[in-house]
């Protein structure tokens, strides 16, 4: 009987780190909480300035929308350089605004507003702005009013807009949930999960579970590589069905991806799942928090 508890111990510290689910470890590290979504959008500025009827050209800048729980947005910008009057330009070193309510989510639209002035900094220059925007399938949108740029005298406006995220970009980001796992119909418990998904071409994805340590041992990190995606008719991005073999360090891990959908931030997935030599087959049934 003891024999047999150490194998369904030993089975399910494999399985937990093999599950679908979210990245990142639970405590000493950056790993946003439950709920939250950055994402990675490549697009173009567009600088104005207010009351000197000057608008310049767009100017290629990647910008990460952060998605806090559906509560609020915050924008991180790359460095660029605009230019200004004169024919000088100016340097904006990477900087962020923080704190955008979202106004509403429907539709797979989101829309976001921060009319407080809110502070950031980029280099040297104190920035005093408000801004508002939206992520409307794929698109981020948003302007930054700037009433203040360090020292300089007039009201500076930067025009976003991003090129279309493609199907395996929308869902590459992080989810974190809770996992039940099943042999034969009979529950092993449930276990919270990491992972971190990225964009292998343009309909694939490619699923990275981070080492995993369970009572004294540690499953390391593996990947599942090369999951086909298509998008339904109501925005639902869906897994196919299909067999994976994902090598770690010290074991093979094999199985199946039965089922897997995410929308609206939230991911639904289920696995079968063996894990070495063991002969017994694991269910995993992950559902996003």
């Amino acid at each position: 009987m003891s024999k047999l508890k150490f194998i369904l111990m030993a089975i399910f510290m494999v399985i937990t780190s093999a599950t679908f689910v979210s990245c990142g470890s639970d405590d000493d590290d950056d790993t946003p909480a439950a709920g939250v979504v950055t994402t990675k959008f490549n697009g173009k500025i567009t600088p104005s300035v207010a009351g000197m009827d000057i608008q310049y050209n767009p100017i290629a800048v990647g910008a990460t929308a952060t998605n806090n729980d559906n509560k609020t947005i915050d924008i991180d910008i790359d460095r660029f350089e605009s230019p200004t009057t004169g024919g000088k330009t100016i340097t904006f070193e990477a900087f962020s605004v923080k704190g955008a309510k979202v106004t509403s989510n429907s539709n797979g639209k989101i829309t976001f507003e921060q009319k407080e002035t809110t502070t950031s900094k980029s280099g040297s220059f104190d920035i005093e702005c408000t801004y508002s925007g939206s992520i409307d399938n794929g698109v981020l949108t948003f302007s930054i009013v700037m009433t203040k740029v360090g020292s300089m005298p007039f009201v500076l406006t930067l025009n976003y807009v991003s090129e279309p995220l493609t199907l395996a970009e929308k869902i590459a980001g992080t989810y974190k949930g809770d996992a039940e796992l099943m042999m034969m119909t009979q529950s092993l418990g449930s276990k919270e999960q990491n992972i971190t998904v990225t964009a292998a071409d343009k309909n694939h994805i490619n699923a990275t579970i981070g080492a995993v340590e369970y009572n004294t041992m540690t499953i390391p990190a593996f990947t599942i590589e090369n999951i086909e995606v298509e998008e339904l008719e109501d925005g639902t991005i869906s897994m196919k069905p299909m067999q994976f073999t994902a090598k770690a360090e010290t074991m093979e891990i094999t199985g199946e991806i039965v089922s897997g959908t995410v929308k609206d931030g939230k991911a639904n997935v289920k696995l079968n799942v063996q894990a070495g030599k063991m002969p017994m087959v694991i269910t995993v049934v992950f559902t996003s928090k």
